[in-house]
């Protein structure tokens, strides 16, 4: 079975992959990493903003006043 295999895949190629591959899994892992990252920031963002938003959500006294001028 091997040796019909060899012909197959020659074997630079797979000690080419087996010197390259723990460089690449890092490589992957690292930016994976990173896109979690910055989603886990993306989504802090959204939540102070909201929080700010939803304080300021109060009606105040001139926006009351202004819709009914325009009523």
């Amino acid at each position: 079975l091997l040796d019909g295999l060899e012909g197959f895949v020659r074997t630079e190629d797979l000690n080419e992959l087996e010197r390259t591959w723990p460089t690449k899994r890092k490589e992957i892992g690292e930016a994976l990493r990173t896109k979690h990252r910055k989603a886990i920031q993306r989504k802090d963002k959204h939540r102070v903003f909201n929080h700010r938003h939803r304080q300021r959500q109060q009606p105040s006294v001139n926006s009351i006043n202004s819709k009914t001028d325009i009523d």
